[in-house]
């Protein structure tokens, strides 16, 4: 795919807009860093100084049509949900204009008491979401979500060699399927995004997931969110939930919706990261789909009331291409162009050089250990990574339908995710550090505190 010509440069991107809104000067433009193009706009609109929103279209793993996420969000801004005013959609750019709402995302470190009072407002505005009437949603088109089931079948489509956690993983999810609804509820599903001012709810943002589905889904997605954000305790927002709603957080669903969306996202951004195209930032993806996936089989040992296991983590070896893999590191680390989407482009050079020096320190004994691993689990021996990936997989897919090896297999994979998460770059680094969702249960994320202690992992930056 010729990205070139999906983002056209600043210039061009200006022309057009000021063309198709009458009134409109575009005085400044921040492309983010992000991994979709999008702008921030300072604009002069019909007298007015103000700023928009520039959202354009996911390059590789869209999940549905820009112009059908527009929609959602432009028919739930009529219904006054917290949301930005769409101003305009554009054929030419394949983008849509929506209102500027300044505000911050995460909660850490704000005092306690603002952070229940934001997060109750969110629960607020999700309540009344889902309390709105589906048939206008439902006669305009608005998809029906299929939690996973749309990410199972793009994952599908686009596969290229075997992939057994993710066989495993759609094996689990079809043999544990979701509650059936008679009536389905305008939802965001990908929750927990949202802006606010240290004191209150500010707007719900990013809607790409949006559509028709089960409330539940919005009260479970955000849990792997909330390892980084803080959303405070879920049994106590499930709760006010209830209180609200007169709705019972049915938990085997929770658990259920929990464990696919972990591995919904390397479903969504694996095939992403074996073949990327140059605008993919790749690393971020790989960190996501190594982070998330820890999050599913640790979930999983919870739901199976299993220990989970540690691994050892090798020594590096001694590389004779040390003193080159430091330089490149220092090089990239240093560069600071004064161009915001560049430095991006080279921090995204930096971290992948640090995967990749750390795979070569470690990668070997790594894939030793994963070779023994699945001997012990299969009975296979192979002796290279292909073959291994191939034969662990049809060992998977005959144990599809039974499950018999659920708890085996979830061992093994989890001290596989151990594994690859310590090739994310150089211990204690944010991209090797590993953060634990809050357990159903409510008690305390033991999981994995034993590996990020022998690991020595921090969340240094």
């Amino acid at each position: 795919m010729d990205t070139a010509a999906i983002i056209p440069p600043d210039a061009e991107v200006k022309r057009i807009l000021e063309a198709e809104m009458p009134g409109l000067t575009i005085l400044a433009m921040d492309r983010q860093t992000r991994w979709r193009p999008q702008w921030f706009l300072d604009v002069e609109w019909n007298g007015e100084r103000t700023k928009l929103v520039l959202r354009g279209e996911r390059l590789q793993e869209q999940e549905q049509p820009l112009r059908d996420e527009m929609r959602f969000q432009k028919m739930l801004h009529e219904r006054d949900i917290p949301v930005p005013a769409v101003h305009h959609w554009s054929d030419r750019l394949n983008a849509y204009v929506m209102e500027f709402i300044p505000g911050t995302h995460p909660l850490v470190g704000l005092p306690e008491a603002d952070r229940d009072r934001i997060v109750r407002e969110y629960i607020e505005a999700l309540a009344r979401l889902h309390k709105l009437d589906p048939q206008p949603f439902v006669d305009a088109g608005v998809r029906t979500t299929t939690g996973t089931l749309n990410q199972i079948r793009k994952y599908r489509e686009t596969k290229t060699r075997p992939y057994p956690l993710m066989e495993f993983g759609i094996s689990w999810i079809e043999r544990h399927p979701f509650r059936k609804l008679d009536r389905l509820s305008p939802i965001v599903s990908d929750s927990g995004q949202f802006h606010h001012d240290g004191k209150h709810l500010k707007s719900l943002i990013d809607l790409e997931f949006g559509g028709l589905g089960d409330p539940i889904e919005d009260l479970t997605v955000w849990r792997m969110r909330d390892t980084l954000i803080d959303f405070g305790d879920f049994p106590r927002i499930y709760a006010y939930y209830e209180a609200l709603t007169g709705d019972v957080v049915d938990m085997e669903t929770v658990k259920r919706m929990h464990i696919a969306a972990c591995f919904g996202n390397e479903l969504m951004f694996g095939n992403a990261v074996r073949d990327p195209l140059p605008e993919t930032d790749v690393m971020t993806y790989m960190q996501w789909d190594s982070e998330t996936s820890l999050m599913a089989t640790e979930a999983l040992a919870e739901y199976y009331e299993m220990e989970l296991p540690t691994i050892d983590i090798p020594e590096p070896v001694d590389l004779q291409t040390e003193a080159t893999w430091g330089y490149l590191a220092n090089l990239l680390g240093r560069v600071r162009p004064e161009e915001a989407y560049l430095r991006e482009e080279i921090r995204r050079g930096f971290r992948t050089v640090r995967h990749l020096k750390r795979v070569a320190e470690i990668g070997d004994q790594l894939l030793a250990d994963n070779l023994a691993d699945i001997f012990k689990v299969t009975g296979q021996r192979h002796s290279a990574w292909r073959e291994a990936e191939a034969g662990l997989e049809a060992f998977v897919l005959a144990d599809r339908e039974a499950g018999r090896f659920d708890r085996e297999l979830t061992w093994l994979f989890h001290r596989m995710n151990l594994r690859i998460h310590l090739t994310m770059g150089p211990i204690g680094s944010k991209m090797a550090t590993h953060y634990v969702c809050q357990r159903f249960d409510g008690g305390p994320r033991r999981n994995t505190a034993d590996f990020a202690a022998q690991a020595g992992v921090g969340r240094q930056a």
